[in-house]
């Protein structure tokens, strides 16, 4: 090759170069500018809303499976991705309550999905409870104990679900039946005087493209990687094609310098069928069933309060232990996020942390706020932790209706002297 047409390459690959790194700053700034405005774009949206707290009520003698109870999330999966709702499950000393907090635009969609599955529920507005004890615990009367709660393993590994409870025939009958939520609500059952069990579900949506995109391709990784399949190749990501570019460019600059030498081609090796053993087989099955499902970022909280004179950090790890019949070793469980502990381990400023971590936990228990890092849970999942008790969940405090709604009488006076038929 010419020494002048080398000379040449040079600047002309610098240029080629300076270009590229430019574009791709560019495109990262227009990225942020975007993130930035659809930030802005929620907090307007949210500071619109008017919050309402609502309590759904069943009758004691409710038979109904979870299963009624997936079906209205799934109905609830059509709201706006910008909205977001939270399903709470409260112990008081006098009773257990189901509480669900929500824009007061989406509460006819939700009352609807509600009935359609459950025509004798009641759903009333109520007080929000959590500013009845100060708006900013703990506080000289009340401390809290607490966190977020996250999953031991990646998002598409699903939880202990409802139809794993009552597998055998004997569940058929209504004295064998198990309702998963029946723990918890022993668990807030047993609580006296002034302590308080608040558990807290946010919901929202996984509806956005990208979003949905990246959701599939983890959960196909894993899937692959179990089966022993070789992956499918990702979309490249500009910095990805910028790079092979630059690449492609050097290459083609050591084609003119080098002779070419003959390789012999190489032969495509195929990845061997892998054998599953049974518990693979049903990971495999239960990771496949929970991505057929309708899916919804979630956060999940878990608190714990009670006056300071009688406060037991103890009485937080019933609360958690109900939680752990929803783990399986070979499926996922739950965890406390050590990131959001009240508890802190012996460090400097201890008591400091410990104070700003669990006003931080209320403050977002409070604003129903999603984490940045949500969780992913499917209808099924989310309707083995939030549903009307089971006839058979022989909790006493449970806050439930005493007898059914059921429709006026044939031939009830009207006011106008008429007949109701």
């Amino acid at each position: 090759m010419p020494q002048s047409t080398v000379n040449l390459i040079g600047p002309l690959l610098t240029i080629a170069v300076g270009v590229l790194v430019l574009f791709a700053f560019v495109v990262t700034i227009l990225e942020l500018v975007k993130k930035r405005k659809g930030r802005v774009e929620q907090t307007e949206h949210e500071s619109g809303l008017n919050w309402v707290t609502l309590e759904l009520r069943i009758p004691a003698e409710n038979i109904k499976s979870p299963k009624s109870m997936e079906q209205v999330f799934a109905s609830l999966h059509a709201i706006p991705t910008e909205d977001r709702i939270s399903f709470e499950i409260v112990g008081f000393a006098e009773s257990t309550h189901f509480y669900i907090h929500l824009p007061d635009h989406l509460r006819k969609a939700l009352e609807s999905a509600i009935f359609s599955q459950y025509p004798n529920a009641e759903v009333i507005p109520v007080e929000d409870y959590v500013g009845r004890w100060g708006a900013n615990l703990p506080d000289d009367t009340y401390d809290i104990a607490g966190s977020e709660l996250v999953f031991s393993k990646d998002s598409a590994y699903p939880l202990r679900t409802y139809p794993s409870f009552n597998e055998s025939e004997k569940s058929e009958k209504e004295e064998y039946y198990i309702d998963p939520i029946s723990t918890i609500a022993e668990v807030m059952s047993g609580l006296g005087g002034d302590e308080m069990i608040w558990l807290q579900i946010i919901l929202r949506p996984l509806a956005g493209k990208k979003e949905v995109k990246k959701w599939d391709d983890e959960a196909q990784k894993i899937l692959d990687e179990m089966l022993g399949r070789k992956p499918k190749e990702k979309a490249k990501k500009f910095s990805d094609r910028a790079l092979a570019v630059v690449q492609f460019i050097g290459e083609l600059i050591s084609a003119f310098s080098t002779h070419p030498s003959a390789e012999a081609p190489k032969k495509e090796e195929k990845p061997a069928g892998k054998q599953l053993s049974p518990g693979e087989n049903d990971v495999i099955r239960a990771i496949e069933n929970k991505h057929s499902k309708f899916v919804f970022e979630s956060t999940i909280r878990a608190l714990y309060t009670d006056r300071r004179s009688t406060f037991s950090k103890s009485s937080m790890s019933s609360v958690i232990g109900a939680l752990r019949q929803f783990g399986s070793p070979q499926l996922n469980s739950f965890k406390l996020d050590e990131a959001k502990l009240t508890f802190i381990e012996k460090t400097f400023s201890k008591e400091k942390k410990e104070l700003q971590a669990k006003k931080d936990l209320f403050a977002s228990y409070g604003a129903r706020l999603l984490s940045k890092k949500p969780l992913i849970i499917s209808t099924e999942e989310l309707a083995t932790m939030y549903h009307p008790p089971h006839a058979t969940v022989a909790a006493e405090k449970l806050n439930t209706l005493e007898m059914k709604r059921g429709a006026p009488p044939i031939n009830l006076p009207t006011p106008d002297g008429g007949m109701l038929n």
